[in-house]
């Protein structure tokens, strides 16, 4: 049996494998002219192009913070969830022009979205397989990917 959540834009359906989701991602809908930013002129949420490795939950956190220029942070999984594109056939279920360099062993990303009863753990989405993960917040595997808001 299947479990469907809709949240926002995006869709998420429990299956066999986990959650799932998906968010269509236009052609044109990235902004990439300022270096290292990727603005989604949809959502108006500005994005870290590139992705950082091996930090746990609390060093994505502080990376985040740490970026000039705005109000950085970890996103919520309903945000990640936004740049999920289903409609390409390539393995990798993101922009690849707007976000290049995301991987089999690179593609699940942090979110600041607990695990409801599991303060130990919270979600990560996996642009490779297209779905919601738990991940140990000790964990070193996800990558961080941080956002911020843009009027």
């Amino acid at each position: 049996m299947k479990r469907v959540v809709a949240i926002g834009g995006a869709v998420l359906a429990m299956g066999l494998f986990g959650w799932r989701g998906h968010a269509i991602a236009p052609a044109g809908r990235y902004d990439t002219s300022t270096a290292g930013i990727v603005l989604d002129t949809k959502t108006r949420l500005a994005w870290q192009q590139s992705l950082q490795a091996g930090l746990n939950l609390q060093a994505a956190k502080n990376h985040c913070l740490s970026i000039a220029g705005g109000t950085w942070r970890l996103p919520s999984v309903h945000e990640l969830m936004t740049l999920i594109d289903d409609t390409t056939s390539n393995p990798i279920k993101i922009d690849e022009v707007a976000f290049p360099g995301v991987t089999m062993s690179s593609a699940n990303t942090w979110t600041l979205t607990p695990v409801s009863g599991d303060p130990s753990r919270v979600w990560s989405v996996n642009f490779y397989f297209a779905k919601i993960t738990e991940a140990g917040i000790s964990a070193t595997t996800p990558r961080t990917r941080c956002v911020r808001f843009t009027p």
